[in-house]
């Protein structure tokens, strides 16, 4: 199943994403992240992660990693952005008397890969200390003449996966909404809103509730795990993880081991979220774990299997699932993936 971005068929689509970073309300949802936000300003205010180091933020957007970045000690920061949102950042470090701290790169991080280190350093010699560059390219280092490694924030990455039903979903997002509106029984229009926000998607980018949850909570696969700093490009264009599953009934749905005897329940899909890590910091977006703007992203089986059943466990019983799932993009770079699973 493949996900297509709402993009015009006019103008490239690197532009068109670009540009979408361009809208507050984006920017307000991200900042309103407080998962995201603590990860990230508890690492970037720490002094002994960036105290006099040169700190590059690629794809800044409202500033505000670099910001903290500043605050925290950094001894110059590097904010990359692409969008329009460039303009604004000066004004913002100005606004919190940093700004002869901070240096604005309009840009876009593609671009400066392929003028080259040699340009980049020639261009902003200015903004780097004898400490040397970190989180960018070594060989911004080497043309620097120093030896400092670069780190990467966050420092590592896993995808994971786990199996899904979807009745936890509609009742506590639907059913509880539309099932009794001032004493008025709407479950139809309930039934209708649920059905179209499932089958009118692919992927579902949506929080799934713990509850929907097939496996217990340290149980989901782990499909791809990295660590940053040594990672290439050309690596991400195909993941590749195999999954074996031992399915359980839904958290809050324990089943009883005589009235729910031959009682089965729906395998709808597979939820996959990502984990990032930096030291002991973790920041994850599991169903398990506080909401973050990213939510989960589901793959669903189609609509006539679920509705078929075709794919169920015993609600009493231990059952077990394998798995392979891709994850592929048509080029390298590209920031669409066609996700696929095959039961195995």
């Amino acid at each position: 199943m493949e996900h297509v971005e709402d993009f015009s068929s006019e103008g490239s689509q690197d532009e068109q994403y670009y540009s979408s970073y361009e809208d507050l309300a984006v920017h307000r949802v991200m900042l309103a992240d407080r998962p995201r936000m603590e990860f990230y300003r508890d690492i970037l205010t720490d002094p002994t992660v960036v105290g006099g180091k040169v700190i590059v933020d690629i794809g800044s957007g409202s500033g505000i990693l670099s910001a903290w970045a500043a605050m925290g000690g950094a001894s110059h920061v590097i904010s990359v952005e692409a969008s329009t949102m460039a303009d604004c950042q000066p004004l913002i470090f100005k606004e919190n008397g940093i700004a002869h701290k901070v240096t604005v790169l309009h840009t876009t991080v593609e671009a400066m890969v392929e003028a080259g280190a040699a340009a980049f350093v020639a261009a902003h010699k200015s903004a780097f200390t004898e400490r040397g560059f970190c989180e960018f390219f070594t060989e911004v280092n080497a043309f620097l003449g120093v030896s400092t490694s670069i780190e990467l924030v966050p420092s590592s990455a896993r995808l994971v996966a786990a199996p899904i039903t979807l009745g936890p979903l509609y009742k506590r997002c639907f059913q509880s909404f539309w099932g009794n509106i001032d004493g008025v029984k709407m479950e139809t229009l309930g039934r209708l809103a649920f059905d179209f926000t499932v089958n009118g998607a692919s992927p579902l980018i949506e929080v799934i509730p713990a509850e929907c949850l097939l496996v217990q909570k340290d149980s989901a696969a782990v499909l791809w795990e990295r660590e940053l700093g040594s990672l290439r490009c050309e690596e991400l264009a195909e993941l590749e993880g195999m999954a074996h599953y031992r399915l359980c009934a839904p958290e809050g749905e324990a089943a009883d081991p005589h009235s729910d005897k031959g009682k089965r329940i729906a395998v709808d899909g597979f939820t996959l979220w990502f984990e990032v890590g930096h030291g002991s910091a973790v920041l994850s977006t599991a169903p398990t774990a506080a909401s973050t703007h990213w939510k989960q992203t589901t793959i669903l089986l189609p609509q006539q299997l679920r509705e078929e059943g075709v794919l169920s466990l015993e609600a009493v019983g231990d059952e077990t699932l394998d798995v392979r799932f891709s994850l592929r993009t048509a080029k390298p770079g590209s920031r669409l993936y066609t996700i696929e699973f095959e039961l195995c």
